[in-house]
């Protein structure tokens, strides 16, 4: 399975499970970080619209924004930086 794959199920579960939008992983990534540093533009989206706060950082203090453009993911960089998929 995909990397893009695995994100959008851990955000598909954690929605279902109603986990807490800014819960952490070992890594110190929420699921807007880690969906913005995989590139994955839908599931970005759905955590937005949740209320994901898009301020997040994480333990280097770099914000979604940034992750999607140090990882050329240009389709999650729109996403993050205003807000809309597609």
């Amino acid at each position: 399975m995909s990397t893009l794959s695995c994100v959008y199920i851990d955000v598909v579960c954690s929605l279902y499970r109603k986990a807490p939008l800014e819960k952490r992983d070992r890594d110190n990534y929420t699921p807007l970080l880690m969906a913005a540093y995989s590139g994955h533009a839908e599931s970005l989206d759905t955590l937005l619209k949740k209320g994901a706060d898009y301020e997040v950082v994480d333990k280097n203090d770099k914000t979604a924004v940034y992750l999607a453009a140090e990882e050329d993911k240009l389709e999650a960089l729109k996403v993050t930086a205003t807000g809309v998929y597609r």
